[in-house]
């Protein structure tokens, strides 16, 4: 954004989903699948690391983010 300037919430939306549809478009020539960036993923993912250091049950706290979701 141009610093000289005022930005507005119109121009921040444009730049944003011109930048979400670039990376996404590069994540998909690497072969990365979106579709896999959801919550049940992201729980699994988780549970993997609960495994992975061997403990039965833990607690996580979050804060109001995705990470609360």
């Amino acid at each position: 954004m141009p610093l000289d300037q005022p930005d507005s919430e119109t121009s921040w939306l444009s730049l944003a989903e011109r930048a979400s549809r670039l990376v996404a478009a590069q994540m998909r020539e690497r072969g990365i699948e979106l579709q896999a960036y959801n919550t049940e993923e992201s729980v699994d993912d988780v549970d993997a690391v609960r495994q992975a250091l061997g403990e039965e049950r833990w607690t996580l706290w979050g804060g109001r983010s995705y990470g609360s979701h």
